[in-house]
């Protein structure tokens, strides 16, 4: 047992070395001819270990799973048609490799090794397991992982793109409301406001925490210390009302925005 270990882990190691000798652009070339002829791609532990090793230039995705029906796992039965067709579909949509997406398959019985590596460091304990692996270098890998680049994908005004909603909208009396009243919708100009009052909001925060303090002048520092904590607590009391405006059941205000 101990000398079929020591040559499991031998192969391994021969097989990263083989892996490392060939450039990314060589290993999705020879991984894409064989998922035109077969994929999702049947892996066994070399070839995975060949597949996912970094740097890559291409994205893989791998299904951890256990088909055998000793192993007794329903959900991989069920879940195996499904990726296949997944697999299948973008392959035969996607034959040039332009995605630079490889599908492939480890069973249980081909990989025990991953399995236990994988569901360790996961901590992991059914099957199946879809692991997806990004591109590490190349035009498709993040060049960065600075939050900031995905803030404006989150927010409200991405919404707005989203949803095609409208600027402004009339309230029923022949004005006109920049706030929609419930949750589940929004307008415009009310994202602008919102946004408006948090940079206030934070502007009066860091200039009472920064800039007050470096005032050398008392009578002038305790000017600037009532000035910038009206504007705040008027500011924090409009927003108050916006909420209330969206939330009819809010029970808290402030004045002067009641």
């Amino acid at each position: 047992m101990h000398f079929f270990k020591t040559l499991l882990s031998l192969t391994l190691l021969l097989a990263g070395a083989q892996a490392a000798k060939k450039s990314s652009a060589e290993r999705f070339d020879d991984f894409h001819a064989k998922s035109q002829r077969s994929t999702p791609v049947k892996l066994k532990e070399p070839s995975y270990k060949t597949l996912t090793t970094a740097p890559r230039d291409y994205t893989v995705a791998v299904l951890l799973t256990a088909l055998e029906t000793r192993f007794g796992c329903q959900l991989c039965q069920e879940f195996q048609p499904e990726y296949e067709l997944l697999a299948q579909s973008w392959t035969k949509g996607d034959k040039s490799g332009e995605s630079r997406l490889i599908f492939g398959t480890l069973d249980f019985v081909d990989g025990r090794e991953v399995f236990v590596t994988v569901f360790s460091q996961l901590g992991l304990q059914t099957a199946p397991v879809l692991l997806l692996f990004p591109p590490t270098e190349g035009p498709h890998a993040v060049a960065s992982k600075d939050p900031l680049r995905f803030d404006f994908n989150t927010g409200g005004h991405m919404f707005n793109h989203i949803r095609k909603v409208p600027y402004v909208s009339g309230d029923g009396r022949g004005g006109v409301t920049y706030f929609s009243g419930n949750f589940q919708s929004q307008l415009g100009m009310e994202t602008q406001i919102v946004a408006a009052i948090y940079g206030l909001l934070a502007f009066c925060s860091i200039a009472l925490i920064v800039k007050v303090p470096r005032i050398a002048d008392s009578g002038t520092q305790q000017v600037a210390v009532i000035a910038w904590s009206v504007i705040l607590f008027s500011m924090y009391s409009f927003m108050l009302s916006i909420f209330r405006i969206k939330n009819s059941g809010y029970p808290f205000s402030l004045p002067p925005f009641m």
